[in-house]
């Protein structure tokens, strides 16, 4: 923080969540810098972590889900002719 001072010692509870106060000497103005998951003008809102999936690895988790929403449709299909198929044969012998 180059062109950046600390804040005096009455304003050292301006930031909140161990966010550190710092002024512009240009400037009447406190600013905080905010420890890691939090945000806002004075360090007062949690931002929670995500674990988003980077590009290619949401086009394979849809490609997998894809494939595997196929494989069942298919297989309900089989199912159901092979139990017509079944039924069929016994009013035939029955």
């Amino acid at each position: 923080m180059a062109n950046f001072c600390p804040c005096d010692p009455k304003d050292a509870t301006y930031c909140m969540n161990g966010g550190i106060c710092y002024t512009v000497p240009s400037m009447d103005h406190l600013s905080c810098s905010c420890p890691e998951n939090y945000k806002g003008s004075r360090c007062e809102e949690y931002q929670l972590q995500s674990l988003a999936l980077n590009d290619p690895d949401k086009g394979l988790v849809a490609v997998v889900i894809t494939l595997v929403i196929l494989i069942l449709v298919v297989l309900a299909v089989v199912i159901y002719y092979l139990h017509n198929k079944e039924q069929q044969f016994y009013r035939k012998v029955g």
